[in-house]
């Protein structure tokens, strides 16, 4: 500042402000915002100068107003940014689960994990930029760049864009894939190796294929098929579609094929099988427990069905039943195994209702409660009994006549047993509720119920 040229221009220790003062001088000649430019840039203030503050201290100076350390310039102070963030709604680490009492499951790792539609797979949290510096001197301030991590969004994935975050969701029920940064739901599971402790447990929304076997207790749950291209050996199937196994069935007592369609394998031992729809077995069985709500056929010539429960809705079809050192073969068809289920439920409610009832009858006496002759001093205190009994009458008349409706369509006598080539003494041979035990051998023959004999006949 010369005695001509007050102007007092201040910059800060880190060079991002700069301020201007203007000492009272009643003789100082008038300036304008250019003059005030010309004095900031010789003090090498060359950036950020705030334009509308000049013109402000040009019309205070003019009105007599002081100026003193008004803030005319201000740089860009750097900012480090946030890095983006990355949250998965999943976990493909493959480490074995932990139940509640802490015992490890080792057959429960999550490297394959299945997916409904609609649900959010992931969230990113969106990066903020960093923010390189400049002071109001002209100099650059830098700062490190923070990296962006992409997602692509693969097939079966919906990516929905918010103000500070992006969703990414599945589109449809499958199986998780994320490789590469590339999000996909596949809905179709396609595993070229054995079921074991590699891969665990499956529980998938779709259909799932297994190139070669499945080991012993291990699980396979689908909301679609399942097709399997070795054998299922001691492990246990459960599907709502259909089940296919291209080998065998193995089941070692406790193995089990649950299907909500059709179940078709090359041969089964030892194991249980439910299906909603048919079971079909190429080259027999033996020590098994069968049920479907179809028809049940063994499609080889010469097959055997030994040491087997066979509950057929629909009918049954087989090459040789039983053999001449066995006596546990049982074939039973014409019952629809849902209405039998229902049959059972109420009847046990029916039995549930007669229990009470009958507990009221021992306290009163039956014919006292009917004639209403109960003595006065126990009038008042059995009034609730009483209705109660009038009321469980009632309620047990129309489950009674509910049970004989559901017996009634529980049987299809339509239904028949056919052997094609050797039926064997003491099988156990029932269509609805008529039933016979073979007593000797018999060929190609159709088992049917007679209406006109009332009777199993072949």
């Amino acid at each position: 500042m010369t005695a001509d040229d007050p102007f007092v221009v201040t910059i800060s220790d880190d060079e991002y402000e700069a301020a201007l003062s203007i000492p009272p001088r009643p003789d100082l000649p008038p300036f304008n915002e250019t003059r005030l430019k010309f004095i900031l840039r010789g003090q090498s203030v060359v950036y950020g100068v705030k334009e509308d503050v000049l013109s402000r201290i040009v019309a205070d100076w003019q009105g007599g107003l002081p100026v003193q350390n008004v803030r005319v310039a201000e740089g860009i102070r750097p900012s480090e940014g946030v890095a983006p963030k990355v949250e998965l709604k999943f976990d493909l680490s493959g480490k074995p689960k932990e139940d509640a009492q802490g015992k490890i499951d080792y057959r429960e790792i999550s490297r394959i994990v299945s997916v409904e539609a609609g649900q959010v797979l992931a969230i990113k949290h969106k990066m903020k930029a960093p923010v390189h510096g400049i002071t109001v001197t002209g100099k650059p301030v830098n700062v490190q760049p923070i990296q962006d991590i992409p997602i692509t969004v693969g097939s079966g994935v919906e990516k929905l864009e918010q103000e500070h975050e992006i969703v990414y969701k599945a589109k449809v029920s499958g199986t998780l894939k994320y490789q590469n940064n590339v999000l996909s739901v596949l809905p179709v599971l396609d595993i070229p190796e054995d079921v074991d402790f590699k891969v665990g447990n499956i529980h998938f929304q779709g259909d799932v294929k297994v190139g070669r076997d499945i080991l012993s207790d291990f699980v396979v749950e689908s909301s679609g098929s399942v097709i399997v291209w070795g054998s299922v050996i001691a492990a246990r199937i459960q599907a709502l579609g259909n089940v296919e196994v291209r080998a065998g069935i193995i089941g070692k007592s406790r193995g089990e094929v649950v299907a909500g369609g059709d179940i078709t394998a090359n041969f089964v031992e030892n194991a249980s099988l439910s299906a909603g729809g048919d079971i079909q077995v190429r080259n027999g069985l033996i020590g098994s427990r069968c049920h479907c709500r179809g028809t049940f056929s063994i499609t080889q010539k010469k097959s055997r069905i030994i040491e087997t429960e066979v509950i057929a809705g629909r009918g049954i079809d087989v090459g040789i039943a039983g053999s001449q050192y066995s006596a546990n073969t049982r074939l039973i068809t014409g019952i629809h195994i849902e209405k039998e289920d229902e049959y059972l439920r109420t009847k046990a409610q029916v039995e549930e209702l007669l229990k009470e009832a009958r507990d009221i009858e021992r306290r009163y006496g039956r014919a006292l409660l009917e004639n209403r002759s109960i003595p006065r001093g126990l009038l008042d205190k059995a009034q609730k009994d009483i209705a109660r009994w009038e009321e469980l009458k009632e309620i047990i008349r129309d489950t009674s006549a509910q049970l004989k409706t559901i017996e009634d369509e529980m049987y299809d006598y339509s239904a028949s047993i056919l052997v094609r080539d050797e039926l064997y003494p003491k099988v156990f041979l029932k269509i609805g509720r008529f039933e016979l035990t073979t007593t000797h051998e018999a060929r190609h023959v159709t088992v049917r119920y007679s209406a006109e004999e009332n009777r199993l006949v072949f």
